[in-house]
């Protein structure tokens, strides 16, 4: 994971990287980006029809959403890796197609708080 340092850039990457997609898919990142980012992703390196970029941007949003709500909205184990995080993302979004109409932040961010709610404070 990033370290707060970074996540700011981090975030505002993210954010820049979907808007740049997002004038053909009704102003902003939407899950139906994100799914597709998700599916060039997890084709294989060597695959020569595999678009890098949309692989990169959904691996850069996810972690952008993470480190910016970490310990917000959700709490992520402190050791945990990226490769986690991209997991948990890739299962809930298969799981609930029926929300890929909206915009890729919330799916991300209820991913990431079903799977690493936080305590509550005592």
């Amino acid at each position: 994971m990033l370290s707060r340092k970074v996540a700011l850039p981090t975030v505002i990457l993210a954010a820049m990287l979907a808007s740049s997609n997002a004038r053909g898919s009704g102003g902003y990142y939407s899950g139906h980006n994100l799914v597709e980012g998700m599916n060039e992703q997890e084709k294989p390196a060597a695959d020569r029809s595999r678009d890098c970029v949309k692989a990169a941007e959904f691996a850069g949003f996810v972690e952008g959403v993470h480190d910016a709500l970490d310990r917000y909205t959700f709490c992520s184990p402190p050791n945990g890796a990226l490769g986690e995080v991209l997991a948990v993302v890739r299962s809930y979004v298969k799981a609930n197609p029926e929300e890929w109409h909206r915009p890729a932040g919330v799916l991300v961010e209820r991913a990431l708080k079903q799977a690493f709610p936080c305590k509550p404070l005592k």
